[in-house]
């Protein structure tokens, strides 16, 4: 089973992370009663940073055309946070979306610092900068991850209260289900 706050593989039926802690979930049941699996750990961004960098490292492209590379991520995060900081969120419903707005920002921003440190490696060639710049790049990444993974939760949080209000509806009781009507349609991580 597949930690959606680390990344690391446990072993199926187990029901708490073996590497970090946290509580694994499989499945959660969806609208019309589908299971609705959980996102995967994206790890493709880590990949693509570091093979740029192994790529540099081993003599395959010069430092002008790593930078290059790097510089499109970069600006692809600092593009991502900015879209991520305008966010407009409901008063009523800022509790709610609080950590995965928190983990989406600080990782979106993560990820757009880390790229600027292995950039900079690309000029002074310090191991120490590279190392440092690819660790960050790997733990903004968890951040984006959970951030994603929150999204999931809520989202299947506003999908049973959705299938609360339909009931409610059909049983002639028109409650206003905690207002997830709105927020059902929201991403609102913005990845």
């Amino acid at each position: 089973m597949l930690c959606m706050t680390c990344g690391h593989q446990s072993a199926d039926g187990v029901s708490v992370c073996a590497n970090c802690g946290a509580t694994l979930r499989s499945s959660s049941s969806g609208a019309s009663g589908e299971v609705m699996q959980p996102p995967p750990y994206l790890n493709a961004v880590y990949q693509i940073i570091s093979s740029i960098i192994d790529t540099f490292d081993a003599g395959g492209i010069d430092a002008a055309e790593a930078d290059k590379r790097l510089a499109k991520y970069e600006e692809h995060f600092r593009k991502k946070a900015a879209e991520v900081r305008a966010m407009e969120i409901p008063e009523d419903l800022r509790d709610t979306f609080d950590e995965e707005y928190r983990c989406g920002l600080h990782g979106t921003e993560g990820l757009r610092d880390a790229v600027a440190t292995l950039r900079q490696y690309l000029v002074n060639c310090d191991v120490t900068c590279r190392d440092r710049g690819l660790a960050a790049a790997d733990s903004s990444l968890h951040l984006v991850n959970r951030a994603m993974r929150l999204n999931w939760e809520t989202a299947n949080v506003f999908t049973k209260s959705l299938e609360d209000m339909a009931a409610q509806q059909n049983s002639g009781d028109y409650g206003l289900g905690g207002g997830f009507a709105l927020a059902g349609e929201m991403n609102i991580t913005g990845f």
